[in-house]
């Protein structure tokens, strides 16, 4: 049993509810105690190296340098490939695929949260088969000019809960670089990405052997007015405390420039979320596909290792919604590929504490 409320006694002391456990499995984390989240001693290490060593450089020049990374496929999917400065040490044929949250295009924060990941990954040693390590491969959400080529049968699938249509057209957009074994990894809208990405990545010649997922929005049945109401109830002001947490200096800059979280960023957030394809992506995500997918991928029995975190008190994957569903796959299943984790006190902007995502996806690959 692991107790995730404390309350202190009161007098005069009244009798207290029993609060229902969480499942066994499931792992609860506490933000500012690495000790409640049962990691390796040497990842706490790489991520505060890395941290150190981000900060040491100039932080617009690295955002210029990131950037020059983007680039647009045939089928009009942007993507970034990162591998630091020597090319050479990187796998030809092994990856993390990172997809963007909804409406994220390759903003300089997508790509810092990528090149942090990268970063962290190169110090932990997760590498390919010959010992090469893994580049990350960001893949940014559609946005005004790089919408997805769907069929009439692809939107219809997709506004009935399957993402599997825009997985499999945004995989499209990563052929170039020749990939044949991703990790799969993606928060918020990009976590219900990955998951239907697993499940077409076979037939795009891509084998997938790691997912991690983190607070899916596909957990429940809603309207698009009620999941606009659960985005909106994290504001800029927690966004902007969850990107200090980690004291990343770049990532700040990032966030907090005109081309992030500031004004012309929140315009083209705004654009980009009005497109013909987000506005289906967004139709898609009101749908409960969460434990059809997830069972759908255990039982396919390719991936070494499975991993939901989900925030608890995220508005978007509400512990009241996912922890049944996460139970059920427990009871349901032997398989002991699947983790998963609940972040406590966390609300759905846990994906920009840089810290608790790549541990999260870490959880995953090491």
């Amino acid at each position: 049993m692991i107790p995730f409320l404390n309350r202190e006694p009161h007098q005069p002391q009244a009798p207290q509810p029993e609060i229902a456990p969480l499942a066994i499995e499931t792992e609860l984390w506490t933000p500012g105690k690495p000790e409640t989240q049962n990691l390796d001693p040497k990842l706490e290490k790489a991520i505060g190296d890395v941290v150190r060593e981000m900060n040491r450089a100039d932080a617009h020049q690295t955002l210029h340098d990131l950037q020059r990374q983007v680039r647009m496929s045939e089928n009009s999917v942007v993507t970034a490939m990162l591998y630091g400065r020597n090319r050479s040490e990187y796998s030809d044929n092994e990856a993390m695929v990172m997809f963007n949250p909804f409406a994220n295009m390759a903003t300089p924060n997508m790509l810092v949260r990528a090149e942090f990941i990268r970063r962290v990954a190169k110090e932990m040693g997760v590498t390919d088969d010959k010992g090469k390590l893994k580049p990350v491969i960001m893949i940014a959400a559609p946005g005004p000019g790089h919408g997805l080529r769907l069929t009439q049968a692809d939107r219809e699938e997709i506004e009935h809960g399957n993402l599997g249509p825009a997985a499999k057209e945004l995989l499209e957009g990563i052929k170039r670089y020749d990939m044949g074994k991703v990790a799969m990894l993606g928060f918020s809208q990009g976590a219900d990405v990955a998951l239907a990405g697993a499940q077409e990545a076979y037939s795009g010649n891509f084998d997938v052997d790691a997912l991690s997922l983190g607070d899916p929005a596909g957990v429940h049945d809603r309207t698009t007015k009620d999941i606009s109401k659960d985005f909106r109830k994290t504001g800029l002001g927690a966004l902007r405390q969850a990107g200090k947490a980690t004291g990343l200096k770049v990532q700040q800059k990032a966030l907090l420039g005109i081309t992030g979280w500031g004004i012309g960023g929140i315009a083209k957030f705004g654009l980009a979320s009005q497109t013909p394809t987000n506005k289906l992506l967004w139709k898609g995500m009101t749908v409960d596909s969460f434990k059809a997918n997830m069972q759908a991928v255990l039982d396919e029995g390719r991936v070494s290792k499975l991993v939901v975190g989900y925030g608890g008190d995220s508005a978007i994957a509400k512990p009241e919604w996912i922890e049944p569903a996460i139970d059920e796959l427990y009871d349901e299943n032997s398989s002991e590929a699947f983790i998963s984790i609940k972040v406590a006190g966390a609300n759905h902007t846990w994906g920009d504490n840089l810290e608790l995502l790549t541990k999260l996806y870490m959880r995953a690959l090491v």
